[in-house]
């Protein structure tokens, strides 16, 4: 799990903002999968998280989502557990927008009796464009340079 949280649970969703401030990139990835959590961030929240699972990629990389899907145009509201259900051309836009590109778009197999539309689980894999290599990410930042005379 990225920034050494071992998993998320309902409560870590719900305080995404908390999430995201202690999520910190410290590895380079070539594999994150995303299930049933985006819908749970507010859409600024979101794209700070693609950034955020971006920046941490080689090149090569793969992002899997599999999310809730809209068959409408709107997002659609869930009071029963605060969640959102967006439509693919959303998150289709924030992932061009944060530098992703969709390889692979595809229906999950889950039964009806889930609750789930038959358009609704879709399973996204987008590999980042070329990222800094491996060695690069952990070459150590340069000092910062003084004027120190001693």
């Amino acid at each position: 799990m990225l920034g050494g949280l071992g998993y998320i649970n309902t409560l870590d969703i719900q305080g995404s903002n908390y999430f995201l401030r202690e999520l910190k990139i410290k590895d380079a990835n070539n594999l994150v999968r995303s299930q049933w959590v985006l819908g749970y961030l507010t859409e600024v929240d979101l794209l700070l998280l693609f950034v955020g699972i971006r920046q941490s990629f080689i090149a090569g990389s793969h992002f899997v989502i599999k999310e809730n899907i809209t068959s409408s145009r709107e997002v659609e509201k869930d009071d029963e557990d605060s969640s959102v259900a967006r439509p693919l051309k959303m998150y289709e836009t924030c992932l061009k927008q944060t530098g992703f590109r969709i390889v692979k778009l595809a229906r999950s197999k889950l039964p009806l009796g889930m609750n789930l539309t038959e358009d609704k689980g879709v399973r996204m894999t987008t590999p980042p464009p070329p990222p800094a290599t491996l060695e690069e990410k952990k070459k150590p930042q340069s000092p910062v340079a003084t004027n120190d005379t001693n």
